[in-house]
């Protein structure tokens, strides 16, 4: 029997060694225990908690990403980024942050709440140490350069504003000196307003009766031009061309009893158009590239579409084997966020993603 077992391991040992056998590359974020967004700014990665604040990592080599630092910020929902200014809210206050060298500065706090920011770092533990608020690597931005958001993103800059959600409105900031944000108007939506997407011309929001889309042809007072309502949810939207992709979970605080896909026409963005109702279990977060969308599904895992046909989605593959709730979509690479975790998948060939990382 024992030379049973151990001709079966030596068997084993070759087949690793023939065919090959990567263990992905996971490290531990400290105190990442409710993430809710991401931003991406070149190869930084910043993942919003309002537990424990804004997690922090480089991931220049997704086969082994590190840890930055954390910037401990209770109640924090989102955060945009330009250059290596961080803006970040904390409850109804907005933080002004400079990340410098090997430790960060808060440098503007504009309509002051408490509570605002520890300096306390996590330890691998779960335990806090110290006041050093140090970072592991450094990081420079390789060009000047703005951040992308996950579909739960409520914060985006476009050229010179940073526009963010704040409970019923969009705040719209002058950012031509990313250091000295000043308020320049603030838009009324509904009560109360989830998600931010922005595009060129528009900023699309999702909130809890419905998706609203305002013209931004003046800048710095954005414009309700059209809308989608009848439906009670709390779930995000993004943009391909002239559609629109919105989910609604059923089951969840918003008043929603459907699953389901949305397709929206919104070629043009004064009537905006219901074109497709595809039913899908839990959908959560999702991502679009031309006509290839990934939807979260929560402990369902997630799935990708072909919206070629934008008013009848095609499932092109599912996998279930990770809860999922959101996505960036980069070239060849899918950030996707778990429900505690965050995974870094090579989606060169979008129908076969392979987990390349694991920031548990």
């Amino acid at each position: 029997m024992k030379k049973f077992k151990a001709y079966l391991i030596s068997i084993m040992v070759l087949v690793v060694f023939s065919v090959g056998w990567r263990v992905p590359w996971t490290i531990t974020s400290p105190g990442l225990t409710e993430p809710i967004n991401m931003t991406l700014q070149d190869t930084l990665l910043l993942v919003s908690d309002p537990s424990t604040g804004i997690h922090i990592y480089d991931i220049g080599n997704p086969l082994t990403p590190e840890f930055v630092m954390n910037i401990p910020l209770r109640g924090n929902r989102g955060t945009a980024i330009r250059d290596d200014i961080v803006y970040a809210n904390v409850y109804g206050s907005l933080l002004v942050i400079r990340l410098k060298g090997n430790s960060y500065e808060v440098i503007k706090t504009i309509n002051e709440v408490e509570p605002i920011y520890d300096c306390v770092v996590m330890d691998d533990r779960g335990g806090m140490w110290g006041c050093a608020c140090s970072r592991q690597s450094e990081y420079s931005p390789a060009s000047p350069s703005s951040g992308v958001g996950s579909s739960y993103a409520t914060f985006a800059v476009i050229g010179s504003f940073l526009y963010y959600l704040d409970y019923s409105s969009i705040v719209t900031m002058d950012i031509s000196t990313p250091e000295d944000p000043t308020e320049v108007s603030r838009t009324r939506v509904d009560w109360s307003v989830e998600t931010l997407f922005p595009t060129e011309d528009y900023l699309f929001v999702g909130g809890t009766r419905g998706m609203y889309i305002y013209d931004r042809s003046n800048p710095k007072f954005p414009v309700e031009i059209g809308r989608v309502e009848h439906f009670e949810g709390c779930d995000p939207v993004v943009v391909s061309g002239t559609v629109a992709f919105v989910t609604l979970r059923g089951g969840n605080a918003c008043g929603e009893t459907r699953d389901v896909l949305l397709s929206v026409n919104i070629e043009d963005p004064h009537d905006p158009v219901v074109i497709g109702e595809k039913p899908i279990k839990t959908p959560y977060g999702l991502t679009v590239d031309d006509v290839l969308l990934y939807v979260g599904k929560g402990r369902s895992g997630f799935e990708l579409f072909n919206v070629a046909a934008p008013g009848n989605p095609s499932s092109i593959g599912a996998w279930s084997d990770w809860a999922a709730k959101d996505f960036i979509w980069r070239d060849g690479l899918l950030i996707a966020m778990g429900f505690r975790d965050v995974r870094l998948y090579d989606v060169s060939t979008p129908a076969e993603p392979i987990l390349l990382s694991h920031i548990d």
